[in-house]
């Protein structure tokens, strides 16, 4: 007995047709017939680039929502002198060139850095933009991946406003929060270690180099002091986990400021 095949409703009721879009020229333009009503989809080109362009929408919105928790938490997202693309850190030298690199290609291979839990480590002479550099490093991540940035000063203090709260009154956060934010953070910038030297500041120093560093979570460290002298300052255990983890940059050109007086003087005594 030979079996009855029943038409697919889905194939009897798809439609199509020539058509012309005014950006794609033109395409097969595929419908479904629904309840008596034709309906034409478009053109499936215009269509994905609708879903791209809202899918992009959606990322940014995410990451915007991201960054207002650490300007919650700290203050800010990045400061407002530093709040600059990686292509703005000026290059005057061969030297400066280098270290530009070695932050560019971090940024271009962050994803398989991020795996292995590699950061970097910025050291050298005040005033020489290792701040810029490393915040150029989250601006050029952001959306795909929302940074934190904070100074070791600044953490101290905040952890140490949620201890001195007078009677009936609450913080506007907590320390459990700040140390989530700064344990947790896709990518860490930690300025000013060991800029002032605090008890406290060292433990908590250690506390979060060694979550992150548990976590395979990476850290750009910045400071003026090299990692001998921050073992000395601090301790054997915290030094060696930044080198582990950590390439340096060594800032040791001029800085900014005496590089800008310089040039004053000598466009003067022409």
């Amino acid at each position: 007995m030979q079996k009855l095949e029943l038409p697919n409703k889905a194939t009897s009721d798809s439609l199509s047709r020539p058509a012309h879009c005014s950006k794609h020229g033109d395409y097969t333009e595929f419908g479904r017939q629904i309840v008596g009503h034709v309906i034409w989809f478009g053109c499936s080109k215009c269509q994905a680039e609708e879903r791209r362009r809202l899918e992009k929408i959606q990322k940014l919105e995410e990451a915007r929502r991201h960054a207002w928790k650490y300007r919650h938490l700290f203050g800010q997202w990045l400061p407002k002198a530093f709040d600059l693309p990686l292509d703005r850190f000026e290059v005057l030298d061969t030297v400066m060139g280098d270290a530009y690199c070695i932050a560019e290609e971090y940024v271009r291979n962050f994803f398989r850095y991020r795996n292995e839990g590699r950061g970097l480590f910025l050291t050298g002479t005040p005033g020489t933009g290792k701040t810029k550099l490393a915040c150029g490093i989250l601006k050029e991540l952001f959306p795909d991946i929302v940074g934190c940035y904070v100074t070791l000063t600044d953490l101290g203090d905040r952890i140490r406003q949620t201890w001195r709260t007078e009677a009936g009154e609450y913080p506007p956060f907590s320390e459990a929060q700040l140390m989530n934010a700064v344990c947790r953070a896709p990518v860490l910038v930690l300025d000013e270690i060991g800029t002032i030297a605090k008890a406290q500041d060292g433990e908590l120093l250690f506390k979060v180099i060694n979550a992150r560093y548990s976590e395979l979570r990476p850290t750009i460290c910045i400071s003026n002091l090299s990692l001998p002298e921050l073992c000395e300052l601090y301790s054997s255990r915290l030094s060696r986990r930044i080198e582990e983890r950590n390439q340096e940059i060594l800032f040791n050109w001029t800085p900014w400021q005496e590089r800008k007086t310089k040039s004053d003087q000598e466009f003067l005594g022409r």
